[in-house]
């Protein structure tokens, strides 16, 4: 049977109700999601706390996040090729590439069970502390949740609303703040010295800085050389040199200077490079104020837990 027919015939967006273009952050199903994510939190950080020892455990654990965040991407792509009619084509949407920040962590989960030492450690790091960030970004914040709850803006000027996209979306960041709590209780990142989070924090930047080159990279290479309708509108990590950014404040110093690339109706933009610098600073003291907080978090746990357990022994 012929793919593309199967998926055409059998799968359906699930629509928004008429007229709405944008979900609720009170809607029932987005507040039961995003309240989830955060209290599984400390009880899973808990768990793989107390697993540590147990690897096989653990790297089975992360590989089939890995699997199921790679089954979830699928299902994105395939749903994006439906609604805007490129399913069976050439006319790929680059917008959606899975190379974000938050789309690394479905080829590096199911490679954790072959890695071994410093290179294993760092890229757990690496995955836990940016899972947990970018998650943290979109569904810890209203304003991260408002533009996962738009619908897609369509070639002429409507508005379609997916719930598919939405509970997708809204699932896929709860898995990545979680896969932080699981890296982060196996690890037992809360017992680490304050040098050796100063050690964690510049080697997950280092790879994270190796990714956003790749990314940046790519951001410029497929509007210059692939034709298509789509290949224009990529923006991997919202820092393309090519297209103004959505980043808040910062953001605007993409549009200060501009300057047309032939007839590509492409414009470079070098503040963008400045742009892109300050986020990089940015990444590298997100990661280090999270790992700073889960040591004090973690110092304070402690201690209550010694003067419990001081209280429950005492004699009279």
């Amino acid at each position: 049977m012929n793919f593309v027919w199967a998926v055409n015939k059998g799968f359906f967006p699930f629509e928004f109700p008429e007229g709405v273009q944008q979900l609720d952050v009170n809607n029932i199903v987005v507040v039961s999601l995003v309240t989830l994510s955060f209290l599984a939190f400390p009880l899973i950080y808990t768990l793989f706390y107390n697993l540590r020892g147990k690897q096989k455990i653990f790297d089975i654990t992360i590989f089939s996040l890995g699997i199921l965040l790679i089954l979830l991407e699928i299902f994105k792509q395939i749903t994006y090729a439906k609604i805007y009619g490129t399913l069976g084509t050439f006319n790929y949407m680059w917008g959606i590439l899975p190379l974000q920040l938050c789309s690394l962590h479905m080829f590096l989960c199911p490679l954790v069970p072959f890695l071994k030492g410093k290179v294993k450690q760092s890229i757990l790091i690496f995955i836990g502390l940016y899972a947990f960030i970018g998650g943290i970004a979109v569904l810890g914040f209203q304003a991260g949740l408002k533009v996962v709850l738009w619908g897609f803006f369509m070639e002429d000027g409507t508005v379609f609303g997916d719930w598919g996209m939405v509970v997708h979306t809204l699932l896929w960041h709860g898995i990545l703040i979680n896969l932080g709590a699981i890296i982060f209780g196996y690890l037992r990142l809360g017992d680490y010295s304050f040098s050796q989070i100063k050690m964690t924090t510049l080697d997950s930047w280092l790879i994270c800085m190796l990714f956003l080159l790749i990314a940046q990279g790519v951001n410029v290479l497929i509007p210059l050389l692939i034709s298509g309708p789509y290949s224009k509108n990529i923006n991997m990590w919202n820092i393309s040199l090519l297209q103004s950014s959505s980043m808040p404040v910062f953001g605007k110093l993409w549009d200060l200077w501009k300057i047309p690339i032939g007839d590509t109706g492409l414009a470079f933009r070098p503040f963008g490079i400045l742009g892109t610098a300050i986020y990089a600073v940015l990444l590298y003291l997100g990661n280090l104020v999270v790992q700073t907080a889960i040591k004090l978090i973690s110092k304070l746990v402690h201690k209550f837990q010694h003067v419990a357990v001081y209280t429950n022994d005492l004699r009279f």
